[in-house]
């Protein structure tokens, strides 16, 4: 799907695309912990947010995986970069999947989602939480990021 493998630097477009990201963990870390990799989780739910509703080139958008690639030791990520870019490529199906039922269902509860972020990060394929609870109080804080990162 995308070449991971070449060297990355961060460039100003993955930084300011990285920097908008990192300030979502926020919202979603407000009334719920996320651990470290839960924040990494976030941070791919970010992209694929940005990278599919910004008018971006390929390069930047490739650019900006590779980044995300390699700061992965900074979330406590021990995972190989081939085991990362797998789950990458898997979480942009995923994702486009979980948004196509929020479209076209009404009240439809992203346990999913909400699995992979606090619950089971990193998990290969992603499972629906039974906390209906925490994922009604999760699903104000999902729509105010959605909502922000795909804005135009």
């Amino acid at each position: 799907m995308f070449n991971f493998f070449k060297s990355n630097k961060p460039d100003s477009n993955s930084q300011n695309i990285f920097n908008i990201s990192n300030e979502q963990i926020a919202v979603f870390d407000y009334n719920r912990n996320l651990s470290e990799k839960g924040k990494y989780e976030v941070l791919l739910f970010c992209a694929y947010c940005i990278l599919n509703t910004k008018d971006l080139s390929q390069e930047i958008k490739s650019k900006y995986l590779r980044y995300l690639v390699d700061i992965r030791v900074n979330y406590g990520i021990t995972n190989s970069s081939g085991s990362i870019v797998d789950l990458i490529n898997s979480r942009m199906p995923f994702y486009a999947s979980e948004f196509e039922k929020i479209f076209k269902t009404n009240n439809y509860l992203n346990g999913r989602i909400f699995n992979i972020f606090y619950e089971n990060p990193l998990l290969a394929i992603p499972i629906q939480s039974s906390n209906l609870p925490e994922i009604i109080k999760f699903m104000p804080r999902f729509n105010l990021v959605f909502q922000k990162l795909t804005q135009t």
